[in-house]
């Protein structure tokens, strides 16, 4: 679960495999200029590994390294001239958390398709229309949509896809900007929690970009399982 973003990311593609010790590294045979690296499992930095793989990759100009012991290895990676550039973070929830459905949490189905089309969410970077996610993931099957819904009025909503085996990851979730600061969040955060376990299923958030998306997480149950760190050649 600590690396399941980069096994994601690899999916369809030919990646070769390379592992020392408990360490292990993904390099896309499509994109060799990208290497994922997988430190998770120790507490102190080792770079015997990385050393090793990059004297047969000297070419390669990103990185993206899960890893325990960042301060080191921020430290290592700077020294051999790549540059830190982002960090997100990937929580799983704890299930002693016991979080639950509210009920003015509601999972979208395809018989809502006439409420989502009177839906007008601004739109923003990066994130696609409310519209366009229905139709992929509910319409589509590829995820699902919690909405929540008050006086009839749909003020935000988690939407989620399905991930690998029984997992379901967080893909994108919003309030509408009157209505935030009000815990609409976390109480759908909460009920997606609640809802994918009690479906059998392991509700994973794996990309919390910012402060706000880590303390919505955190403080609906969520803990984090581990940091992601982008590195680019300077």
């Amino acid at each position: 679960m600590k690396y399941l973003h980069e096994l994601e990311l690899l999916q369809g593609e030919n990646v070769e495999i390379l592992s020392y010790g408990k360490n292990v590294c993904c390099i896309s045979t499509d994109n060799p200029a990208q290497i994922y690296f997988m430190f998770v499992f120790d507490k102190e930095f080792d770079c015997t590994f990385f050393d090793q793989v990059m004297k047969n990759y000297d070419d390669a100009h990103s990185l993206l390294v899960s890893v325990q012991c960042k301060d080191e290895c921020i430290f290592y990676m700077c020294s051999r001239g790549f540059r830190f550039t982002s960090k997100y973070k990937n929580y799983i929830y704890d299930k002693e958390s016991q979080g639950k459905c509210n009920e003015k949490v509601i999972r979208l189905t395809k018989d809502h398709k006439s409420d989502v089309d009177k839906v007008s969410f601004p739109k923003t970077s990066g994130r696609p229309p409310f519209s366009t996610l229905f139709d992929v993931l509910v319409i589509g099957k590829e995820g699902g949509i919690l909405a929540y819904v008050e006086n009839d009025i749909l003020l935000g909503y988690l939407s989620y896809v399905n991930s690998v085996d029984n997992v379901l990851d967080v893909d994108y979730i919003y309030v509408d900007e009157p209505y935030r600061r009000k815990k609409i969040g976390r109480t759908l955060a909460s009920s997606y929690a609640s809802w994918a376990v009690s479906q059998g299923m392991i509700p994973y958030w794996g990309t919390a970009i910012s402060r706000e998306s880590e303390k919505t997480a955190e403080s609906a149950g969520f803990i984090c399982c581990c940091e992601h760190f982008h590195f680019e050649k300077q």
